[in-house]
């Protein structure tokens, strides 16, 4: 059942006020002491609270919404770290130089070179491992067993590493 406009605006303020504090020690150990990475989590736990704010129980005690908004923040930092752990990162360009293929092809385009023979299952596969979910995740996504998505991950690897073997011949 949702809230009130109002009362969710009042709810929000006083859980923030509370626990600003419990909040922002949370995502700054988190972020091991980086300022702009704890300004961000502690962005996105603000947002995870407002858009989860009907799941607490409105005559919660303090210590159970102390729990709950501690379970908000651990539950973000997942999330965080499952986007954060396979996100293309932009490369400046003296790096671009130095990481650059011999054809002067960056390490994204080989990858999605070596990826265009995979079938859509397996580039599916691949795009939800690289964005960092489990196998166990995927394979339920997907439709099939852990073990098949671990054989097919296998011979995903074993594909482009033919296809970068051609490649190599190929210069």
């Amino acid at each position: 059942m949702a809230i009130e406009k109002d009362t969710r605006y009042k709810q929000f303020d006083l859980l923030m006020g509370r626990y600003y504090r419990l909040i922002r020690l949370l995502c700054w150990r988190q972020s091991l002491g980086s300022d702009i990475l704890c300004d961000e989590l502690m962005q996105e736990c603000s947002i995870s609270i407002w858009s989860h704010l009907d799941s607490l129980r409105a005559d919660s005690h303090q210590l159970q919404q102390a729990a709950w908004v501690v379970w908000r923040c651990r539950d973000t930092f997942a999330q965080h770290r499952r986007r954060r752990r396979f996100r293309w990162q932009p490369i400046d360009d003296q790096m671009a130089e130095s990481t650059a293929a011999a054809d002067g092809t960056s390490h994204r385009e080989l990858i999605e070179e070596l990826a265009a023979t995979l079938n859509n299952r397996e580039r599916c596969l691949l795009a939800l491992y690289l964005e960092g979910y489990t196998l166990k995740e995927i394979a339920a996504k997907i439709g099939i067993s852990e073990e098949a998505a671990k054989k097919m991950k296998q011979r995903i690897v074993l594909k482009m590493a033919d296809n970068a073997k051609d490649k190599k011949t190929d210069l």
